[in-house]
């Protein structure tokens, strides 16, 4: 397909997630990729028909794939085109619920791709009578970028990185807390923990790749929906052990077993007792870590995440509007 994708430039911030699947995006299809500022309400209005003429016209279009909802805030003429458009959609919380409602109904997208599986229902209310409008496309992970064997000797004994985000992530703060009391208990442990404002102050994109990757065991917090992030894929792609409260509401449905690819802890305090059992019985660790790691390469890669959404453009989009 010739896709036209609209997207904001994250490759200098901390969302490099996002900017791999878009590649593998660009490696499967034939992408004329247009990017901007990252900013939710931008002043500079574009009109999409007039970008598509500056690259060919609508005709030589398959698709109008934005790539994150709220950056398509600047565009105007999306809802007026001949061809399928899609947006691929992240965070669909409470707080700001109506909000993108609003960008949804404005630009009368032919079909939305929700991350977590919780708020697939959610948006539907949008289109009451025309529930394919609204796809669960899961979150995956590249792992040119994040594999590394889980054989591999390790430094740190454990580590979680998360930005501060309060209201949606209320466990993150404790369990860093926590992260950072087990070294007093357990001078032998070696760990990276932190809670970040902003992405400067942070450990992001090569550098985040290699923490993982030198972890033995990799922490993971829900939202208070209980849906799972990026991380629950990048750990154990990198070949540490997956450690996330809930259990997620949507790994059964992702092939993730407990005590097979990943282990649970159920309060943030649990994770003094999780982490010293692990300590102690490093074989076990190895084989969860592996199981999680083959469990990603045969499920949840870019690659195959990329071709899913194809199935359903071909098949749900492509078909209807012909």
């Amino acid at each position: 397909m010739r896709i036209l994708l609209l997207s904001p430039d994250y490759r200098f911030s901390k969302a490099i997630g996002s900017e791999l699947f878009r590649d593998e995006i660009a490696r499967q299809h034939e992408v004329v990729r247009v990017t901007g500022p990252a900013e939710l309400n931008p002043t500079e209005r574009v009109d999409v028909r007039k970008l598509m003429n500056e690259h060919g016209d609508e005709a030589s279009f398959d698709l109008l794939l934005v790539h994150h909802l709220q950056f398509s805030q600047q565009y105007d003429g999306i809802a007026g085109l001949n061809i399928p458009t899609c947006c691929w959609m992240v965070d669909y919380f409470p707080r700001h619920r109506d909000y993108k409602n609003n960008i949804i109904n404005r630009h009368d997208f032919d079909c939305v791709f929700v991350t977590q599986q919780t708020f697939v229902p959610e948006c539907q209310r949008n289109w009451p009578d025309q529930p394919y409008r609204v796809q669960w496309l899961p979150f995956s992970v590249d792992p040119l970028y994040f594999y590394r064997s889980a054989d591999k000797p390790r430094v740190l004994t454990y580590s979680a990185l998360f930005s501060a985000h309060a209201f949606e992530y209320p466990n993150r703060a404790y369990v860093i807390q926590i992260l950072q009391d087990i070294k007093r208990y357990n001078p032998e442990v070696e760990y990276f923990a932190r809670l970040v404002e902003q992405p400067q102050d942070g450990v992001y994109h090569k550098a985040y790749a290699r923490m993982l990757g030198n972890s033995k065991m990799g922490v993971a917090s829900l939202d208070q929906h209980g849906s799972c992030n990026m991380r629950h894929y990048e750990i154990p792609m990198a070949g540490a052990m997956l450690l996330t409260d809930g259990p997620p509401r949507d790994f059964e449905a992702l092939g993730f077993r407990e005590g097979e690819h990943y282990v649970l802890y159920k309060r943030p305090v649990d994770l003094y007792e999780v982490i010293n059992y692990y300590l102690d019985h490093d074989d076990e660790r190895l084989e969860i870590a592996r199981a999680g790691q083959e469990l990603v390469l045969k499920r949840h890669t870019n690659e195959i995440r990329v071709q899913e959404m194809t199935r359903i453009i071909e098949e749900v989009l492509l078909g209807r509007k012909a």
